[in-house]
């Protein structure tokens, strides 16, 4: 029973860090995006530079 208990808690503290993880580049990038007045548009074309 206890093994189960430790092996749900792990799995439990994984995807909190995964979440927060996820979280804290969304923020970054956001911040990024805004410091240098980037919208969807512009980093698309940028993204379609970089391809050709």
């Amino acid at each position: 029973m206890q093994e189960a208990l430790i092996l749900t808690s792990i799995i439990i503290l994984g995807i909190a860090a995964l979440v927060f993880d996820y979280h804290y580049t969304v923020k970054r990038a956001l911040r990024y995006m805004k410091e240098n007045n980037l919208s969807k548009q512009n980093l698309k074309d940028r993204i379609e530079i970089y391809e050709d």
